[in-house]
């Protein structure tokens, strides 16, 4: 009766231990998983930042770009107003050499 008696405990010993070992098992399979998401989550932010990166690039090399063309529009229109400005005192000269002192009083 003793030894059916410390059979039994070992029995009930071995399903509590094996009971454990497959919590465990579950609560490592648990981690796992929960690491593999953690894993595809810090890819996908990678990606994103990566993503953000690219378009304020781009948004930068655009800006640079639609700079670039203003000054030279700006440019332009510069040397335009100067052939204008040349232009006018040049008709402005040959005006006051065409008219007659008296027109000035």
């Amino acid at each position: 009766e003793n030894e059916t008696e410390r059979m039994h405990e070992k029995q009930a010993e071995m399903r509590n231990l094996q009971l454990r070992a497959e919590k465990m098992a579950l609560q490592e399979r648990d981690a796992l998983a929960a690491l593999d998401a953690l894993r595809d989550r810090h890819t996908q932010l990678q990606d994103e930042a990566v993503g953000r990166e690219r378009a304020l690039e781009e948004r930068e090399t655009q800006l640079r770009r639609q700079h670039d063309a203003q000054r030279s529009q700006i440019a332009s229109l510069r040397e335009e107003l100067r052939a204008l400005e040349r232009e006018r005192d040049a008709l402005q000269a040959n005006r006051d050499e065409e008219l007659p002192d008296e027109f000035y009083c």
